[in-house]
């Protein structure tokens, strides 16, 4: 949130008497804590990690999944990390877990599956997404986290 949006936010949430705001960050929390003080503020984990797909596959290989758009913020780019990747798993695949297009309600929970499948099928998955750590957890792969 930014500019007189923010400041225009923030007015009505201070007035709120009963108020819980819910962080699954750190970084979350502290912001709350300082911009909402008559609030009550919670540390909760994202209630993703309560999910588990167990899908009994084999493992193996690398499955990358990294930012190409304007928020990412790593100093390389996601070629550079595939092609590092690669040294290791010729065979390594990048993703973006963005679909190309809006998806509908009834095709979301297949989508959704599909792209679990895909982690749960990995070894390990590279990420500096936070969804794509999510799946990762989700799945039980191990998981390595860029940022």
């Amino acid at each position: 949130m930014g500019g007189s949006s923010w400041i225009f936010r923030s007015r009505y949430i201070t007035i709120i008497e009963n108020l819980t705001i819910f962080a699954r960050g750190a970084e979350s929390y502290a912001f709350a804590c300082k911009h909402f003080p008559n609030a009550h503020a919670a540390l909760m984990p994202d209630m993703a990690f309560a999910l588990k797909r167990n899908y009994g596959f084999k493992r193996s290989g690398v499955l990358a999944c990294l930012r190409t758009d304007d928020e990412r913020v790593l100093s390389v780019t996601s070629e550079q990390i595939l092609d590092m990747i690669k040294t290791v798993d010729p065979k390594a695949e990048c993703r973006t877990n963005i679909a190309p297009k809006d998806i509908s309600r009834v095709d979301r929970a297949a989508v959704v599956n599909a792209e679990l499948q895909c982690y749960a099928h990995s070894q390990v998955v590279v990420t500096d997404r936070l969804h794509g750590m999510l799946f990762a957890v989700v799945t039980g792969t191990p998981c390595v986290v860029l940022g």
